[in-house]
């Protein structure tokens, strides 16, 4: 359209090319048009980025189910704007997912600048992370019960995710909440947190232990 004219002589219906300098004007115009309509979506993109969000007055929740919600639940916890804090058995996470996969999501965790606190029963594991936490933005504390938690849960941001860790019954159920979120931080999880041991005590328990089974054992010779 533009580019051609149209005309009669009588009966008969002409069309003409139009001249080189007017397809150059006509194309100017078109990329000025462009340009204003690039200008205003620009703005109106500005403008939608300034409205703030509304909060969701009402708690959303989800439900994922298997070692893919596990999964699930892992890479939601990537977009944290804050400390995550997590209380789980580490051991039973080793059986639903590998080793190799854990470490990847927490050098992920840590290439994102998200910081965490970590709740673990004692396990070989805690050993073997130790000398990485500092890298990894972890900081993690030992629960002294032996048995195997069969339930643990994840707070970040807005959000609280409680995980059953059940045989057959793999579930992970996504709150999003301010107050329930805040309720398991600051009511729950930091409280207990400050009665943990690091992992440095941990380990200087264990040797002091040893040392003293080891005296006992002597003397009785």
């Amino acid at each position: 359209k533009g580019y051609l004219s149209e005309t009669r002589d009588g009966k008969r219906r002409l069309v003409v090319a139009e001249q080189p300098h007017e397809l150059r004007y006509l194309l100017e115009a078109k990329r000025n048009e462009l340009v204003e309509q690039e200008q205003r979506f620009e703005s109106l993109l500005r403008n939608l980025s300034q409205i703030p969000r509304q909060e969701a007055k009402e708690p959303s929740v989800r439900i994922y189910k298997g070692t893919s919600g596990l999964k699930r639940l892992l890479d939601e916890t990537l977009s944290s704007r804050g400390e995550l804090r997590v209380a789980i058995d580490v051991g039973r996470f080793l059986s639903l997912l590998s080793k190799s996969y854990l470490k990847r999501y927490y050098e992920q965790r840590a290439k994102r600048g998200i910081s965490s606190r970590l709740i673990w029963p004692n396990h070989p594991f805690v050993r073997e992370m130790q000398p990485l936490a500092k890298s990894l933005r972890m900081d993690i504390r030992v629960s002294q019960r032996s048995d195997r938690w069969e339930a643990g849960f994840f707070v970040w941001d807005d959000t609280f995710a409680m995980k059953s860790l059940a045989e057959g019954f793999l579930t992970c159920t996504i709150i999003r909440s301010k107050e329930i979120a805040e309720f398991y931080r600051t009511t729950l999880f930091d409280p207990l947190w400050q009665t943990l041991p690091r992992i440095e005590e941990t380990r200087q328990r264990a040797r002091r232990k040893r040392r003293s089974q080891a005296k006992g054992e002597s003397s009785d010779h």
